[in-house]
């Protein structure tokens, strides 16, 4: 199996077939992404504001010497990215947003579905720290969108299942 699929990536994978040959080539050490998070810690360290949404290939270094066309790079982490074209505000902003949708899921997995629902937002928040863009990363937004969304009740509606009384209105739970 693991040969037939080796063989599809190399004929028929496209660039994502390259990049995955290249990979078992090469190994999955990737010295470029590990220049690139440098860059972009070293630039969010060094601007406030960040470099602009969108600037990290013209900002970085190795970020402008290895753009595709179009002039895009990334970082490959979503936390560098934030930092270095958002700058210290907007790496808070993100932080706060993700502690805030994992803390709501967490309260939720006492049930098999929110256990789901939690581990999917914790796959979705790591694989952006290795993959893709902020952009690029969609499903880690809806995933965290459903975070934060998700209705954390301070536990009423066990209790309300279990016989005990429950007050109605709002249960006082800050997350």
């Amino acid at each position: 199996a693991a040969v037939a699929a080796y063989a599809y990536a190399r004929v028929a994978g496209g660039a994502g077939g390259d990049r995955i040959v290249e990979s078992v080539r090469s190994g999955l050490v990737d010295d470029l992404r590990v220049s690139l998070l440098k860059d972009a810690v070293h630039l969010g360290l060094t601007s406030f504001t960040g470099v602009g949404w969108g600037d990290f290939a013209q900002a970085s270094h190795v970020g402008h010497q290895i753009a595709n066309a179009q002039g895009d790079v990334y970082a490959h982490n979503v936390f560098a990215e934030t930092f270095s074209e958002g700058g210290v505000l907007a790496l808070l902003a993100f932080t706060v947003f993700a502690a805030v949708a994992l803390l709501r899921l967490q309260r939720l997995t006492g049930d098999v579905r929110e256990a789901v629902l939690f581990a999917t937002v914790v796959y979705w928040l790591l694989n952006a720290q290795v993959s893709s863009d902020i952009v690029g990363n969609r499903f880690m937004w809806i995933a965290l969108a459903c975070g934060v969304a998700a209705y954390v009740d301070g536990g009423a509606h066990a209790r309300a299942h279990s016989g005990h009384k429950v007050s109605s209105g709002w249960s006082g739970s800050s997350f």
